[in-house]
């Protein structure tokens, strides 16, 4: 096993526009506030129907506009920061540098250990690097400004049923399956709140607005994994991802770097 303390070093570099975790977090937060946008417009559009007024009918097309308008620059902002291809991606580089992203100033431990000889995922490197971050947020908003987050991976077997793996449409046969376990000491949560944990609009926060872990537990999916939790209040909570995988980072098809 290799254990990294300290992940909360001098970032500013990765804080930079040209970083990679800034343009994926950039294009994450366009992507959600299209989504946003349609599901508000498609409210008022079936207001206009049981609107008895002109002068309200008036604002409701004045307020729709806007929204269209607000659409317009979400897109172009989606299309300032391109998506990155699907391919075999290594995930500890998009893991280390969203939880260094994700803490910002908190005083929070970061550790990171994982097994020899890792598999590769097939994904977006996009939509893998905003799983992490939007973990990373998730565990701070649970352990306020200080506490532990323990990421471990590993490699696990491919599942029984040889069924083959999906990513955004793509199938595809996976030699294996890697799984990273998200730790933090937060205040844990309660089996009722586990019960509604991924489901949107559902938040346990003041202001919070209940799409962090929605928008993880989708992405997961596209990328044709799993994802599971585990959650203890008092003690805090650990999400298990499964994600299906091929070949190893550190073989002839990519480095393994270490930070």
């Amino acid at each position: 096993m290799l254990e990294f303390h300290n992940l909360d070093c001098d970032i500013s570099s990765q804080h930079s526009p040209s970083s990679a975790m800034e343009r994926l977090w950039v294009r994450g937060i366009a992507h959600d506030f299209c989504n946003l946008i349609q599901t508000t417009r498609g409210t008022l559009e079936l207001l206009q129907y049981d609107c008895r007024s002109a002068k309200d009918l008036g604002r409701l097309k004045t307020a729709i506009h806007g929204l269209d308008t607000m659409s317009q620059l979400a897109q172009r902002l989606q299309e300032h920061f391109p998506m990155v291809p699907i391919a075999w991606t290594s995930l500890k580089p998009l893991i280390m540098e969203a939880v260094s992203m994700g803490i910002e100033s908190r005083a929070v431990t970061t550790v990171y250990r994982e097994t020899t000889n890792l598999p590769t995922v097939y994904g977006d490197p996009n939509d893998l690097g905003r799983i992490f971050l939007n973990l990373t947020w998730n565990a701070c908003d649970a352990m306020g400004s200080h506490g532990e987050i323990v990421v471990c991976a590993s490699a696990t077997p491919p599942p029984h049923d040889d069924r083959p793996a999906t990513c955004q449409g793509q199938a595809f046969a996976p030699a294996g399956w890697l799984c990273i376990d998200f730790c933090d000491t937060g205040l844990g949560m309660t089996p009722e709140q586990l019960d509604h944990l991924f489901s949107p609009y559902y938040t346990t926060k003041l202001g919070g607005q209940g799409l962090g872990l929605a928008t993880v537990s989708s992405l997961i999916h596209r990328q044709g994994g799993l994802i599971t939790v585990d959650s203890e209040v008092g003690k805090g909570t650990t999400f298990h991802l499964f994600f299906p995988a091929g070949r190893t980072a550190d073989g002839p098809h990519g480095p393994n770097h270490t930070i």
